[in-house]
């Protein structure tokens, strides 16, 4: 149980609901928690001296979060490309950025 409960992490909680996920998507730490989930709940209740329900899934990352949509793929101009790279650069060094802007200044590769 401590192997699982290592390999475990919190997704979500809600309410008295806390819900963990095994990030390496071990099958055997998931049923094992899944199988034993009354004494997480105990030791949880415990802790936190109020009564809660554990659930578990298997094969979540830790901080995932869904994959933002693919923008669509755009063919940067010269002009384009360098104007990223200086807001890039600028973003980056904040007295570069100022300088730049006090003097009205062209920054140059």
């Amino acid at each position: 149980l401590g192997e699982a409960l290592a390999a475990a992490h919190v997704v979500e909680v809600e309410g008295s609901t806390v819900r963990l996920s095994i990030a390496d998507a071990n099958p055997i730490f998931a049923e094992t928690l899944q199988r034993q989930h009354r004494q997480v709940e105990a030791l949880l209740a415990r802790r936190t001296g109020s009564p809660l329900t554990v659930t578990v899934s298997a094969g979540a990352r830790r901080g995932a979060e869904p994959a933002p949509a693919a923008s669509p793929a755009r063919r940067l101009s010269e002009t384009q490309l360098r104007a990223d790279r200086l807001k890039a650069k600028r973003a980056a060094d904040p007295a570069l950025d100022a300088a730049a802007e006090a003097l009205d200044l062209e920054v140059i590769d």
